[in-house]
């Protein structure tokens, strides 16, 4: 598969997710006692991430700018919030794969390349995720909003990686 972005959209995701730290949608939230990015401090970064109100704004500023109606981005967000779980595991997966591998003292050759292979198939598992969802997506609000949608994502995600970067609040 020829890429022609600068950074492949896993690259994106993992940098994204990393810098939010380990959360999940609401709509994946395991019962029982609740992570501690939502308990109220202790965050890598200081700050409590704020998973309703992060998915709140994603969905403004996305319905914004792709110019969904109400009506498509009710059908169209729980959707939406689900892909992106699946994959924030899938990237989880590969991150601990990466983290435990550099951590082996004495790693062989042959083992490193076995990781590199489980972290390719999680990479093909990712983009599978997404065109099985962008399929039913596109059926909710069309192919031209989705690509609007991918947009607006990929801008909001910059945005919130610059404020947390920065420390600034975001430009409106």
């Amino acid at each position: 598969m020829k890429r022609t972005h600068f950074f492949s959209l896993s690259t994106f995701f993992l940098l994204l997710f990393l810098a939010l730290g380990s959360v999940q949608p609401l709509s994946a939230q395991p019962q029982g006692p609740r992570p501690r990015c939502e308990r109220g401090g202790g965050s890598r970064h200081g700050k409590a991430f704020d998973l309703k109100k992060f998915q709140t704004e994603l969905s403004a500023y996305i319905t914004k700018k792709a110019g969904l109606t109400n009506e498509e981005a009710e059908r169209f967000f729980p959707l939406f919030f689900q892909m992106k779980a699946e994959q924030r595991s899938l990237m989880h997966k590969k991150e601990k794969a990466i983290r435990v591998a550099a951590k082996r003292p004495g790693i062989t050759e042959s083992e490193c390349q076995k990781v590199i292979r489980q972290l390719n198939a999680i990479d093909e598992k990712f983009q599978k995720v997404e065109g099985t969802y962008s399929k039913r997506l596109i059926k909710i609000i069309g192919a031209k909003k989705y690509l609007k949608v991918l947009q607006a994502d990929r801008s909001f995600g910059r945005d919130v990686f610059r404020r947390m970067t920065s420390g600034q609040h975001r430009r409106k």
